[in-house]
């Protein structure tokens, strides 16, 4: 809670806690989810409120990098934990308005929010369970890619390969109950894409069952390194990996807490 020190970044969020409600003051950010995330585990799973509060009144900003995970593990405590939401939306009116159409409000109240569609046009959280439903989900990025960024032809096919690669190894890797979780935004008066994928699965240390979570996140993104060697060839993160230091571009990979930060310099940077 309150100030987060992330990678020199200093980032401002404040949630509170208590008997089923949820409070959250100020930016909400990839970084400082993890604040969210454990409040809500406390509520839901350890003191098993049934009936949570989730107040946003006093949210200041949020990103489209936190939409995937949040959804996710608000849907996965759904299934899992029965638990009900009371939706507080954001005093402002443009980060309501925000909310309701990246999808986030759906998953938080889908009794008043509507599902986003895959259809539209407009940036928004897909949340996709089976094979056919990946390929929806590259497909509408891809295109998405197409309409807003200047890439060549060679820089497409490269990313739809690795949007590819993630959402299929959330499929057959994550075991989440509740599917995967993707979005896409490019970033405004820049030619800079940002992808977030997200699941609420068993975490890539279970998968590669090395107990150590950060050597786990580590090894997620070494050649070669998968489950299982006779039906994988385990090149699909450390492909993906490769694609974003070739771009100059950041990449994140975040598993329980294991995280692993690669900036645009190629430097990385492994914490809890």
């Amino acid at each position: 809670d309150g100030i987060q020190r992330r990678l020199g970044v200093v980032e401002f969020l404040k949630v509170d806690n208590q008997h089923g409600h949820i409070k959250v003051f100020g930016d909400l950010r990839l970084g400082s989810l993890d604040h969210l995330t454990a409040a809500l585990h406390r509520e839901a799973v350890i003191a098993r409120y049934p009936d949570i509060t989730l107040d946003l009144e006093e949210l200041s900003s949020i990103t489209h990098s936190v939409i995937p995970p949040l959804a996710a593990y608000l849907r996965y405590l759904t299934q899992q934990h029965k638990v009900d939401y009371n939706f507080i939306q954001p005093r402002n009116g443009q980060l309501r308005d925000r909310l309701k159409r990246l999808g986030l409000s759906h998953y938080i109240d889908f009794r008043r929010f509507e599902k986003p569609n895959f259809k539209s046009s407009h940036p928004s959280v897909m949340q996709f369970i089976t094979t056919s439903e990946c390929d929806i989900v590259t497909d509408k990025i891809v295109n998405s890619v197409l309409r807003t960024a200047q890439l060549s032809r060679q820089h497409i096919a490269a990313l739809e390969w690795a949007v590819s690669e993630i959402t299929d190894n959330v499929i057959n890797h994550s075991q989440s109950t509740v599917g995967g979780f993707a979005i896409f935004n490019k970033i405004r008066n820049t030619n800079i894409i940002e992808i977030t994928v997200a699941d609420s699965g068993v975490g890539v240390s279970r998968t590669l069952r090395i107990p150590d979570e950060m050597e786990a996140v580590s090894q997620a993104i070494q050649e070669g390194v998968t489950r299982d060697k006779n039906t994988n060839q385990g090149n699909g993160l450390f492909g993906s990996y490769q694609l974003a230091c070739a771009s100059k571009g950041i990449f994140i990979r975040k598993s329980r807490r294991g995280n692993l930060y690669v900036d645009k310099a190629g430097e990385t940077h492994i914490r809890l």
